[in-house]
């Protein structure tokens, strides 16, 4: 980078050019003090970054697990001479090692590759779902990580929730006679009885209307009903960890966010995620095939047969299939007609 002397461009502003060697490029104007303080950036290490480099030479000099460094700090490290060429290539080798040693240690949750069913919701035919307003609260959640860093699995498994559940803004009757009514995304108002009031309070129901909505005189809005999701799903995600860690210590750290996700939402279907012990003990021994089995939820169709949920599990499927497969899954779903 240079600064001409004698092009001053204005009021202490000088033309910030680049240099690669072969050719000159013009990238802004940068008054003196600027350029200066870029250059110190670039070739001097703050406290902080010394203090985080440090951790990782002393770390490789003694054999032990390299912290996470940011690759240009590293790569910053070398140009001011605080690595020599051999340490930064063993501590990116030793870094590559750990993150294949961390992936090996991910379980699988053997569900094969979503098929993509995009076929209407399968809920009461007395209820309103609105594809569009369904897939919008999808992506919302989906980049919202609902409770703070580190928690984004709990605004996947919102999303997922949403998807298949689908967000009808009245509430409805449960399909099972004995369940009650259901508002939102399947949000079941019997089974959270204790709580309903200041749920439907803290996703920005008014006071006065929150025995309306429960009766079904009054609708939620949309970012109502996204807001009673949040609500609620911290709760299942409780619910799931402590299942895990019950059942096998360790086993929820070792899960991607979207894996969580899928537990998170499962125990949102079913109520108790603890009657899925045998599938946690399953995970835990990396035996795919029977928690593959264990986690297949059913239900019973109006012939009175127990059926399985298969739209909730290609759904499943799809979020384990990464985010780019889940965005795409959701898109189709705001385009498809109920």
């Amino acid at each position: 980078m240079r600064a001409p002397s004698n092009s001053p461009l204005g009021e202490g502003l000088y033309d910030v050019q680049t240099w690669t060697g072969t050719r000159q490029k013009s990238v802004g104007q940068a008054n003196l003090q600027d350029i200066v303080n870029w250059h110190r950036g670039v070739s001097t290490l703050t406290q902080q970054e010394g203090s985080q480099l440090t951790e990782v030479r002393n770390a490789l000099r003694a054999g032990k697990e390299i912290p996470q460094v940011d690759p240009a700090l590293m790569a910053k490290g070398r140009s001011v001479g605080f690595f020599k060429d051999a340490e930064l290539a063993a501590a990116q080798k030793a870094n590559r090692e750990q993150v294949m040693a961390r992936l090996r240690l991910v379980p699988d949750f053997g569900y094969g590759k979503p098929a993509n069913n995009t076929s209407p919701l399968p809920l009461n035919p007395n209820v309103k779902v609105d594809p569009k307003t369904t897939s919008s609260v999808a992506l919302q959640l989906a980049a919202s990580p609902v409770t703070g860093k580190g928690f984004e699995h709990v605004g996947l498994a919102g999303s997922l929730i949403a998807m298949r559940e689908g967000v009808s803004l009245t509430a409805y009757p449960d399909p099972n006679p004995s369940a009650g009514m259901n508002i939102g995304a399947g949000y079941n108002l019997k089974a959270n009885a204790a709580n309903v009031n200041q749920d439907l309070k803290r996703a920005g129901v008014p006071e006065d209307r929150v025995e309306d909505v429960k009766a079904g005189r009054a609708s939620l809005t949309p970012d109502q009903a996204k807001r009673l999701i949040e609500v609620a799903a911290p709760r299942y995600e409780t619910l799931a960890r402590r299942s895990a860690e019950e059942t096998a210590p360790g086993l929820w750290g070792r899960m991607t966010p979207q894996q969580r996700a899928v537990m998170v939402d499962i125990a949102y279907q079913v109520g108790d995620p603890a009657q899925f012990k045998k599938a946690w003990a399953a995970l835990a021994a990396g035996k795919t095939q029977e928690f593959s089995d264990e986690t297949r939820v059913f239900y019973r169709n109006k012939a009175g047969e127990m059926v399985e949920d298969a739209r909730a599990r290609d759904l499943r499927a799809s979020m384990l299939a990464g985010i780019a497969d889940w965005d795409t899954r959701i898109n189709l779903m705001g385009k498809s007609l109920h």
